[in-house]
């Protein structure tokens, strides 16, 4: 079991569904997430946005997967300063994870690849 914190790339990143690794985005100081596996069988994120757009819904996803790829986790809104803070849970569904944090348009935000025994 272990956790591993992670900067957001961005503003237009993107990575590989099957957890091969991000495709693109620099880190720019847009936040950090951190990815840990739990014992009783889950994955977990904090993840931290710091001077995003202001006011703003983003969308979030924890990919564990290519059937996972896709699919929405929550939703959050920045604060009138640009920062916000979530966390959530999941149950594991194999042996790596990383976030995806969808802005306005085509700003997108990807951590690289968290692996993880859990699952194996």
């Amino acid at each position: 079991m272990g956790a591993q914190t992670f900067d957001l790339l961005g503003p237009y990143g993107s990575a590989m569904c099957d957890g091969s690794g991000v495709i693109s985005g620099t880190a720019g100081g847009y936040g950090t997430a951190t990815i840990s596996d739990n014992q009783n069988g889950t994955v977990s994120v904090a993840a931290s946005v710091n001077y995003l757009l202001p006011n703003t819904t983003y969308t979030i996803r924890l990919v564990q997967g290519n059937e996972d790829c896709n699919s929405f986790h929550m939703k959050f809104t920045s604060d009138e300063a640009g920062h916000g803070t979530v966390y959530w849970q999941e149950p594991t569904t194999g042996t790596f994870a990383f976030v995806v944090i969808k802005g306005i348009g085509a700003t997108v935000y990807v951590t690289k690849t968290f692996r993880h025994a859990a699952g194996s």
